[in-house]
C-alpha cells in the first residue's frame, strides 16, 4: 500500500500539471477519493484511513484512452503515464499492447498465457 503522503503528493502534482480533479465517490473529498482526467486518461486515487464504514486504502490506478490499465509510477510523471500505454502490465516489455480480460494490457508474448489464465478463472483475474 502506498503511503498517505505519496497519494496526496501524486494528486497535488497531477493537478498542478493540468489534470482535472473531482471527488470519485459521493460524500468524499478529493483528499480521500479523487478522479483525475486528462487527454483521455483516467486516474483513480484513494487515500482513505480506516473507519467504521471503510477499510484503509491508499492506491492509485490508471486507465488509458483505450480503457486498458496503465501502470502508475511511484511519483507522478505524465511522461511515464503516457508511455504506459505501450508497456505490458505483466512483464514490462515495451511495444504494442493488447487487451486481456476486462482491462489488462499485454504484449504479444504474454497474451496467450494471460488469456488462458483469464478464461481458466471463469473470465475473472
Amino acid at each position: 500500500m502506498r503511503s498517505k503522503e505519496n497519494v496526496k503528493n501524486f494528486i497535488a502534482d497531477a493537478i498542478a500539471d493540468g489534470w482535472e480533479c473531482k471527488p470519485r465517490h459521493e460524500g468524499e473529498s478529493v483528499e480521500s477519493s479523487a478522479e483525475l482526467t486528462r487527454d483521455g486518461f483516467i486516474i483513480s486515487a484513494l487515500n482513505r484511513d480506516e473507519t467504521s464504514r471503510l477499510r484503509a486504502d491508499r492506491s492509485i490506478s490508471c486507465w488509458g484512452p483505450d480503457s486498458l490499465a496503465v501502470s502508475v509510477p511511484d511519483e507522478y510523471s505524465l511522461e511515464a503515464i503516457v508511455n504506459g500505454v505501450n508497456i505490458c502490465g505483466y512483464c514490462g516489455a515495451e511495444g504494442e499492447t493488447f487487451r486481456v480480460g476486462f482491462a489488462g494490457r499485454s504484449c504479444a508474448s504474454c497474451r496467450p498465457e494471460q488469456e488462458r489464465r483469464f478464461l481458466a478463472n471463469g473470465g475473472y483475474r
